[in-house]
């Protein structure tokens, strides 16, 4: 009798793990093609908190800099979340890097090799950019998990900046 509840034991734990693990596998996977669905798809979202200019002054501190400097990043990376988009065009780059220059933060070094990154036109690496951005805002929610393609780019412009940004993109 004791050998049939010790086996019964060992059956149901072995049966619970097994399902615990099937799982937690299926809700990785979930989360993996949900992602991949958003790099892939559409990104016809529309977010709060967009300007259409940096509204950056030359004496703003460097927290007012690298708000800027993230939201920019919001029209090239996705991400779960975005709170606020700045458009990146060479004029906003170029203002960001006017003001970075003059300044003595820092981290002047890590921002300017970002800025001058993007200045060539080069965002290969711009989610690893914003989540650089984003930790220096203690961030918690939101960190980039890839780039979106030109075509989702396209379709965040044009949803959430006015026709003067999508313009000076070239997207009219």
């Amino acid at each position: 009798m004791k050998k049939v509840i010790g086996w019964t034991i060992v059956v149901c734990i072995t049966l619970l793990i097994a399902g615990l693990g099937t799982y937690v596998l299926i809700e990785m996977n979930n989360t993996k093609a949900t992602q991949q669905e958003k790099l892939n798809g559409g990104n016809d979202e529309k977010i709060g908190g967009v300007q259409n200019t940096t509204h950056l002054k030359k004496s703003d501190d460097k927290e007012k800099v690298v708000s800027v400097m993230h939201k920019m990043t919001h029209q090239k990376v996705a991400a779960d979340e975005k709170w606020g988009a700045v458009p990146m065009t060479p004029s906003t780059i170029n203002e960001v890097i006017s003001i970075v220059e003059k300044e003595d933060y820092k981290e002047k070094k890590p921002l300017l090799d970002i800025l001058q990154k993007w200045q060539a036109g080069n965002f290969t690496e711009i989610d690893e950019d914003h989540n650089y951005l984003w930790t220096l805002q203690d961030g918690t929610e939101g960190k980039a998990y890839g780039i979106m393609s030109p075509v989702q780019e396209r379709q965040f412009v044009h949803q959430n900046f006015n026709e003067t940004v999508a313009r000076e993109l070239g997207y009219l």
